[in-house]
Protein backbone atom coordinates (compact mmCIF):
# COMPACT_ATOMS: atom_id res chain seq x y z
CA UNK A 1 0.00 0.00 0.00
CA UNK A 2 2.38 2.93 1.09
CA UNK A 3 1.47 6.27 1.41
CA UNK A 4 -1.12 7.31 -0.92
CA UNK A 5 0.19 10.97 -0.74
CA UNK A 6 3.24 10.24 -1.70
CA UNK A 7 4.25 11.57 -5.55
CA UNK A 8 1.12 12.71 -5.64
CA UNK A 9 1.65 16.82 -4.76
CA UNK A 10 2.08 19.75 -7.21
CA UNK A 11 5.60 19.87 -5.32
CA UNK A 12 6.48 16.10 -6.01
CA UNK A 13 9.22 15.17 -8.41
CA UNK A 14 7.28 13.19 -10.16
CA UNK A 15 4.98 16.08 -11.23
CA UNK A 16 7.80 17.68 -13.12
CA UNK A 17 8.66 14.34 -14.91
CA UNK A 18 4.88 13.26 -15.61
CA UNK A 19 5.00 16.73 -17.20
CA UNK A 20 1.73 17.69 -14.84
CA UNK A 21 3.34 20.74 -13.52
CA UNK A 22 5.01 23.13 -15.81
CA UNK A 23 9.03 24.04 -14.99
CA UNK A 24 9.75 28.05 -14.83
CA UNK A 25 7.09 30.49 -12.83
CA UNK A 26 8.97 33.07 -10.60
CA UNK A 27 12.95 32.66 -10.74
CA UNK A 28 15.05 32.50 -7.33
CA UNK A 29 15.98 35.49 -6.85
CA UNK A 30 19.34 36.46 -5.54
CA UNK A 31 20.19 39.56 -3.69
CA UNK A 32 23.77 40.74 -4.63
CA UNK A 33 25.51 42.82 -1.60
CA UNK A 34 26.97 46.21 -2.40
CA UNK A 35 30.98 46.01 -1.88
CA UNK A 36 30.07 49.82 -0.22
CA UNK A 37 27.50 48.29 1.91
CA UNK A 38 29.87 44.92 3.31
CA UNK A 39 32.22 47.26 4.73
CA UNK A 40 33.17 46.16 8.55
CA UNK A 41 33.17 49.79 8.95
CA UNK A 42 29.54 49.97 8.08
CA UNK A 43 28.12 47.36 10.13
CA UNK A 44 26.74 46.99 13.93
CA UNK A 45 29.82 46.74 16.05
CA UNK A 46 28.49 43.61 17.83
CA UNK A 47 31.05 41.79 20.51
CA UNK A 48 30.74 38.64 22.46
CA UNK A 49 30.91 38.41 25.72
CA UNK A 50 34.04 36.60 27.87
CA UNK A 51 31.71 33.65 28.41
CA UNK A 52 31.71 33.37 24.82
CA UNK A 53 27.52 32.23 24.30
CA UNK A 54 26.28 35.89 25.23
CA UNK A 55 26.47 38.60 22.30
CA UNK A 56 26.39 41.92 23.80
CA UNK A 57 26.70 45.27 21.75
CA UNK A 58 28.41 47.94 24.09
CA UNK A 59 27.26 50.84 22.36
CA UNK A 60 23.15 50.10 23.61
CA UNK A 61 22.25 51.21 26.90
CA UNK A 62 20.17 48.61 29.23
CA UNK A 63 17.51 49.20 31.91
CA UNK A 64 17.54 46.57 34.38
CA UNK A 65 14.11 44.76 34.71
CA UNK A 66 13.17 45.82 38.19
CA UNK A 67 13.04 49.62 37.24
CA UNK A 68 10.92 48.57 34.22
CA UNK A 69 8.65 46.19 36.37
CA UNK A 70 8.82 49.50 39.12
CA UNK A 71 7.50 51.48 36.25
CA UNK A 72 5.03 49.65 35.45
CA UNK A 73 3.71 49.00 38.12
CA UNK A 74 2.76 52.82 38.71
CA UNK A 75 0.40 52.52 35.91
CA UNK A 76 -3.46 51.56 37.64
CA UNK A 77 -4.25 49.74 34.42
CA UNK A 78 -1.27 47.31 34.51
CA UNK A 79 -1.99 46.45 38.05
CA UNK A 80 -5.35 45.86 37.66
CA UNK A 81 -4.42 43.64 34.91
CA UNK A 82 -1.65 42.06 36.83
CA UNK A 83 -4.23 41.76 39.85
CA UNK A 84 -6.86 40.20 37.51
CA UNK A 85 -4.25 37.08 36.68
CA UNK A 86 -2.67 36.57 40.07
CA UNK A 87 -4.94 33.28 40.39
CA UNK A 88 -3.96 32.03 37.03
CA UNK A 89 -0.49 32.33 37.79
CA UNK A 90 -0.93 31.07 41.15
CA UNK A 91 -2.32 27.51 39.77
CA UNK A 92 0.33 27.50 37.09
CA UNK A 93 2.76 27.71 40.06
CA UNK A 94 0.92 24.99 41.75
CA UNK A 95 0.71 22.60 38.73
CA UNK A 96 4.53 22.49 38.38
CA UNK A 97 5.04 22.19 41.83
CA UNK A 98 2.88 18.99 41.76
CA UNK A 99 4.70 17.95 38.74
CA UNK A 100 8.00 17.51 41.31
CA UNK A 101 11.27 16.56 39.49
CA UNK A 102 9.05 14.66 36.85
CA UNK A 103 9.51 15.95 33.26
CA UNK A 104 6.40 17.35 31.50
CA UNK A 105 6.69 14.18 29.43
CA UNK A 106 7.22 11.94 32.33
CA UNK A 107 3.73 13.43 33.61
CA UNK A 108 2.00 13.20 30.77
CA UNK A 109 2.71 9.94 30.27
CA UNK A 110 1.56 9.44 33.79
CA UNK A 111 -1.94 11.28 33.03
CA UNK A 112 -2.70 9.56 29.52
CA UNK A 113 -1.91 13.35 27.28
CA UNK A 114 1.04 14.96 25.55
CA UNK A 115 3.82 16.88 26.81
CA UNK A 116 2.42 20.11 25.14
CA UNK A 117 -0.76 19.68 27.13
CA UNK A 118 1.05 19.95 30.47
CA UNK A 119 3.26 22.98 29.05
CA UNK A 120 -0.23 24.65 28.55
CA UNK A 121 -1.16 23.54 32.06
CA UNK A 122 2.13 25.28 33.40
CA UNK A 123 1.90 28.21 31.25
CA UNK A 124 -0.87 29.92 32.85
CA UNK A 125 -2.51 30.56 30.13
CA UNK A 126 -5.22 28.01 30.10
CA UNK A 127 -7.42 27.50 33.16
CA UNK A 128 -7.46 23.37 33.26
CA UNK A 129 -10.71 21.34 34.41
CA UNK A 130 -11.49 20.01 37.49
CA UNK A 131 -11.14 16.52 35.76
CA UNK A 132 -7.62 17.19 34.38
CA UNK A 133 -6.65 18.51 38.10
CA UNK A 134 -8.02 15.63 39.76
CA UNK A 135 -5.57 13.52 37.61
CA UNK A 136 -2.98 15.44 37.92
CA UNK A 137 -3.45 14.72 41.92
CA UNK A 138 -3.75 11.51 41.39
CA UNK A 139 -0.85 10.43 39.50
CA UNK A 140 1.38 12.59 41.71
CA UNK A 141 0.24 11.54 44.94
CA UNK A 142 -1.61 14.46 46.21
CA UNK A 143 -5.08 15.23 47.58
CA UNK A 144 -7.06 18.07 44.87
CA UNK A 145 -8.79 21.10 47.30
CA UNK A 146 -10.87 23.81 46.06
CA UNK A 147 -11.98 26.64 48.74
CA UNK A 148 -13.62 29.76 48.35
CA UNK A 149 -11.94 32.30 50.12
CA UNK A 150 -13.41 36.05 50.67
CA UNK A 151 -12.38 38.33 48.61
CA UNK A 152 -9.12 41.16 49.45
CA UNK A 153 -10.51 44.51 49.45
CA UNK A 154 -8.20 47.57 49.49
CA UNK A 155 -8.04 48.90 52.80
CA UNK A 156 -8.93 52.08 53.41
CA UNK A 157 -6.38 54.21 55.42
CA UNK A 158 -8.13 55.97 58.26
CA UNK A 159 -7.24 58.46 60.82
CA UNK A 160 -6.19 56.76 63.98
CA UNK A 161 -8.17 57.78 67.08
CA UNK A 162 -5.62 58.70 70.06
CA UNK A 163 -6.74 60.71 73.07
CA UNK A 164 -5.95 64.07 73.39
CA UNK A 165 -3.93 64.63 76.53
Amino acid sequence: MGNTHAGSGWDSPGSLRDGKRKTGGRAARVREEDREDATLGDRPRVEASQKGSVIEDPDRQYIPASEVIAEWHKDPDYVAAYEATADDWALAEAVIRARGRRTQEELAGLMGTTQAAIARLESGWYKPSVRTLEKLAAVTGKRLMIRFAPLQRKRRKTKSLTPVS
